[in-house]
């Protein structure tokens, strides 16, 4: 569900023993390294007491340069959770775009002629006639249909086109359209709705007058306020003039995929093939109820009875292709919320381990505040004034960090601004929230010292 359809499939594969052991000793590196700091620091001290070293290290620049990584953390998270904000949002918008059909309950599978055996449209024709025929026998089926460029597969094949009574632009500048090849049923199996005029029937086939259907998007753009129905088309390229009568309007379809904006279409009946080329199918099959996938046996029999050398291929759902054409997003997000809440733990972690540490060293200070009537609100409050302070600050540079990136990410979003305010709000909050959560601990430690044993402190 996660992985995009066009990603390969991964080959098995083990772990390399030569970056196994980069990995282990760059960690063992690192640990001694930081280990490594503290002792020399310690040692700064001379022949001094252990209570005069531990002062040394203990001074103002190690305190406020630990404060500083944790408002690094802290600001590195928020440019994480920001960024992770807004792809969930793009992928919560793109989740609620209408794709212009009804991906539910349709079966699908695709088949190619040989063309050795049906290299003419003639006999291509009368094979998808027979088929068609083969299909609408099936137990369970409510409509079926052949299509060749089916929405979200990746198919995609656009023509330049003319419109009959329109200037003809300059050669290579006609508007182009995607087109499509489709069966009678086409837009009752995939409940696309017919706006004006009709669908096609039976009767639109080689030898009937030419006609043609269009989407919304093209009839706004070159007709206007105008009636499309009963004017001509053609593709531009056609040596013999083709021109082809608009008989329907149906809605705009997300051919290619959810985030991606609908175009000019033009449909033309199969059994009025021009490219002979075309030697291909989509076969779409909506089931009456229960489970689709039960249709499979009799569809690869409906085309095996014809020809037991065509392979039918790629037995899906459309509502899996729904799936997929986001599955890079999904991916997407989940990697930065994955970051996110890692540098999030790590940043709370720190900021906690700083918080209980400062505290630790003020035991003596706290005891004699509260011998001398400072109540525990008070160290409560001193206790997450600091928290809020490195947080405060943490999320202010975090911001910045975060306006300054995410036009890196502007690419990925979705009907989402950089600039989202509900992304940069939620991130902070979270941040701020959690970090106050990662000081409580320390602060009630610290309210509860009894002043009697930090009076003894050493």
């Amino acid at each position: 569900m996660l992985k995009p359809k066009d990603l390969a499939n991964i080959p098995p594969f083990t772990i390399d023993g030569g970056v196994l052991g980069f990995a282990v000793a760059v960690s063992l590196l690192t640990g001694c390294l930081f280990g490594l700091l503290p002792t020399i620091e310690l040692n700064a001290g001379g022949a001094g007491s252990i209570r005069e070293s531990i002062t040394v290290a203990q001074g103002k620049f190690a305190h406020r340069l630990r404060q500083a990584l944790i408002v690094g953390e802290l600001a590195l998270s928020l440019i994480l959770l920001c960024g992770a904000g807004l792809l969930l949002r793009s992928l919560w918008r793109v989740q609620g775009v209408d794709p212009g059909f009804n991906p539910n309950g349709v079966l699908v599978s695709h088949i190619w002629l040989k063309q050795t055996q049906y290299n003419d449209v003639e006999p291509q024709n009368r094979f998808f006639t027979q088929l068609l025929d083969n299909l609408r026998a099936i137990h369970g089926a409510e409509s079926v249909a052949l299509v060749t460029e089916l929405p979200l597969s990746g198919n995609y094949i656009s023509h330049n086109f003319l419109i009959n009574g329109k200037p003809r632009p300059p050669e290579g500048t006609e508007p182009d359209a995607a087109t499509n090849l489709i069966t009678p049923d086409y837009f009752k199996t995939m409940q696309i709705p017919i706006l004006a005029g009709r669908a096609f029937t039976d009767a639109d086939r080689e030898g009937a007058p030419p006609v043609a259907i269009i989407n919304q998007s093209l009839a706004k753009q070159f007709f206007g306020g105008e009636n499309p129905i009963g004017r001509e088309v053609r593709y531009a390229r056609q040596k013999t003039p083709y021109w082809m009568t608009i008989v329907g309007v149906v809605a705009d379809t997300k051919d290619l995929g959810l985030d991606e904006d609908e175009g000019p279409a033009i449909y033309t009946p199969m059994m009025q093939k021009q490219e002979q080329w075309r030697r291909y199918a989509f076969l779409a099959i909506r089931a009456k109820g229960g489970d689709p996938l039960a249709l499979v046996p009799e569809m690869k029999q409906a085309v095996w009875s014809l020809n037991s050398q065509v392979p039918v291929t790629s037995v899906f759902l459309e509502s899996y292709l729904l799936e997929q054409s986001i599955g890079p997003r999904r991916i997407n997000t989940l990697l930065l919320i994955t970051f996110a809440a890692t540098a999030l733990l790590l940043a709370v972690i720190g900021l906690y381990g700083v918080i209980s540490y400062a505290m630790a060293q003020r035991t003596r200070e706290i005891g004699i505040r509260m011998a001398l009537g400072a109540r525990r609100a008070n160290v409560l409050s001193m206790v997450f004034g600091e928290g809020l302070r490195l947080a405060l600050i943490g999320v202010a540079l975090g911001c910045l960090g975060a306006i300054a990136s995410a036009k890196f990410i502007s690419s990925l979003l979705f009907n989402v601004k950089p600039l989202d305010a509900v992304s940069f709000v939620g991130g902070s909050g979270v941040l701020f929230l959690t970090a106050l959560v990662a000081t409580l601990l320390p602060a009630r430690r610290a309210a509860s010292v009894d002043p009697v044993v930090a009076l003894r402190y050493e």
